[in-house]
């Protein structure tokens, strides 16, 4: 038996249409995401029943680039990667910063500041990683070094 999920309206910080990458990595589709404290849900349109939910504890929102579509971030979280465009780069900016002030927890890095911890926690500590190649020299969103592969 399914359990059906439903959304309350209390305590949105953001909602609206995203598309989506999906697990094939070759297409984009268009969904209606919220979201509410750490979680972000997100379904076919903003009457449906929300079909996925994640937790954005532990997630890291970066930029991502990908040849053909503009204004592309994405979230990556211990489970997994979530690839989002957004239909303007204001639009993206709002998303990105909604996403980043729920993931917040203390010992992570704000602008220049540090909130609790030192550099050295904050670099050590706060990467996510997931397996990847790249045909380009890439480095890291965080502490700038550049990746092998």
């Amino acid at each position: 038996m399914t359990q059906k999920k439903f959304l309350t309206t209390a305590a949105l910080t953001k909602e609206g249409y995203l598309m989506k990458q999906t697990s094939s990595f070759s297409r984009w589709r268009r969904r209606y995401f919220k979201l509410q404290g750490t979680k972000l849900y997100y379904a076919k349109n903003n009457k449906a029943v929300i079909f996925d939910e994640i937790d954005l504890t532990d997630s890291t929102v970066t930029n991502l680039i990908v040849r053909n579509v503009a204004h592309t971030f994405q979230v990556i979280s211990p489970c997994r990667r979530l690839a989002l465009a957004a239909e303007t780069r204001c639009l993206m900016e709002e998303w990105v910063s909604a996403l980043k002030t729920a993931s917040h927890r203390p010992g992570t890095r704000i602008g220049n500041d540090f909130e609790g911890g030192d550099q050295h926690d904050f670099l050590s500590g706060q990467h996510h990683w997931y397996a990847s190649s790249h045909a380009r020299p890439t480095y890291c969103n965080v502490c700038r070094d550049a990746l092998s592969g």
